[in-house]
């Protein structure tokens, strides 16, 4: 499913998603999307990329978005929303990228990325975040790319 120029304000559709459990690629970049993310979208459980860069969702992110994935590598990108609060230590543990720049989340970084095993790139720069880097963080076998600030 691919979106990508801008559309009247709305938010995601919850009843959507609850049926699209054969989706991989969802593209909706730049689409004037407000609200959060659902909770029927953790049923998406054959997602590979996910595109909601250059919005306005708000809110939390949800933990366990990708934890009834049954792909192997997930690329999630929330990059320039408005997302706040805390980042959920468990999204998923078959993350390969994870982008979320220029977003209001705040807080530590949670230890729990430390079991993101497949991550590559982790990028969550101009954010709130405080603290330090956990130390856990050096033990992802393949990370190449950490980007906090």
């Amino acid at each position: 499913m691919a979106y990508n120029h801008r559309f009247v304000p709305s938010t995601l559709p919850k009843e959507l998603f609850g049926s699209l459990n054969k989706l991989k690629f969802l593209w909706m970049r730049d689409m004037n999307l407000m609200g959060g993310i659902p909770e029927s979208f953790n049923n998406l459980s054959s997602l590979e990329h996910v595109d909601l860069s250059f919005n306005n969702l708000n809110g939390s992110i949800p933990g366990g978005m990708f934890m009834l994935s049954i792909n192997l590598k997930i690329s999630l990108l929330l990059n320039d929303n408005l997302f706040s609060g805390e980042l959920p230590g468990k999204l998923g543990s078959n993350l390969s990228s994870v982008g979320l720049s220029d977003n209001r989340l705040s807080g530590p970084i949670p230890v729990g990325i430390s079991s993101w095993v497949t991550v590559e790139e982790v990028k969550a720069s101009n954010n709130m975040f405080s603290g330090n880097i956990p130390v856990a963080l050096t033990g992802l076998p393949i990370l190449s790319t950490l980007f906090f600030s």
